[in-house]
């Protein structure tokens, strides 16, 4: 579950939320401003499955005062095999004891799993031209110093564990995600909560990627302990193969 958590950390594109104006302020974004926008959700789906980077996390647990009672540290990379792609981890530590080898099991099992039961269950960009027609999106602020800086509502028209709903700021002119913050509109029985927080500070030639990835959530078995996470991940040298 660590493992996971930490890998969902460096995917997720987005935090936790404030809404920045009432639905009263709101109005609908131009719709050529929702096809740059698409096209850029499709290049990072292309850097999704032929791209290879870096990544490395770092994920505390909090006990019920929020106070750090453990950490779990990893590194790794994305890479290319059999032209799919595969994280592979190369370093990774439980309050400083090395447990590399247990990582990297449980790396290959959920490999297994995915290809078993394929991405069905991976929350994807809302911006998406597939996508967008599940969602409602709203204009909510405008940046008074660069009016090309626009905040962006979007919410799910059926809640789903995967949808998020969030907000994200967005270059109205090049069309590309700067920031996002979003959470699961819907979560699994185990999970009380989880919000992420995500910069698109990478540049590659598909345009902006996620550089810097936080994420906060609560979750646990039924009625026992509830358990208190948060995270980071920086996420960079991107190449496109």
């Amino acid at each position: 579950m660590v493992l996971s958590a930490l890998r969902l950390a460096t995917v997720a594109a987005g935090g936790a939320i404030v809404f920045a104006a009432s639905v009263a302020d709101a109005a609908p974004p131009a719709a050529d401003l929702m096809d740059r926008l698409a096209r850029h959700a499709a290049n990072m789906e292309v850097l999704r499955k032929s791209g290879t980077y870096s990544v490395s996390g770092r994920l505390e647990s909090l006990d019920t005062s929020g106070q750090q009672s453990s950490v779990r540290e990893l590194r790794g990379h994305v890479e290319l095999v059999g032209g799919k792609s595969t994280f592979v981890v190369d370093h990774y530590t439980e309050d400083g004891e090395d447990k590399t080898n247990d990582a990297r099991d449980e790396a290959k099992s959920r490999e297994e799993k995915r290809m078993r039961e394929g991405d069905n269950k991976r929350i994807r960009l809302p911006t998406l031209a597939e996508e967008q027609p599940l969602y409602t999106f709203d204009v909510v602020e405008v940046d008074a110093n660069d009016a090309n800086r626009v905040k962006l509502a979007f919410a799910p028209k059926e809640r789903d564990e995967r949808r998020i709903e969030g907000t994200a700021w967005v270059d109205a002119k090049a069309g590309t995600i700067l920031s996002a913050g979003f959470r699961l509109s819907k979560t699994s029985l185990f999970v009380d909560w989880v919000h992420f927080k995500v910069q698109f500070g990478e540049m590659t030639p598909l345009g902006p990627a996620p550089s810097q990835v936080e994420v906060e959530g609560k979750g646990g078995l039924l009625f026992l302990v509830r358990k208190h996470f948060r995270g980071s991940a920086r996420v960079a040298a991107y190449r496109v193969r």
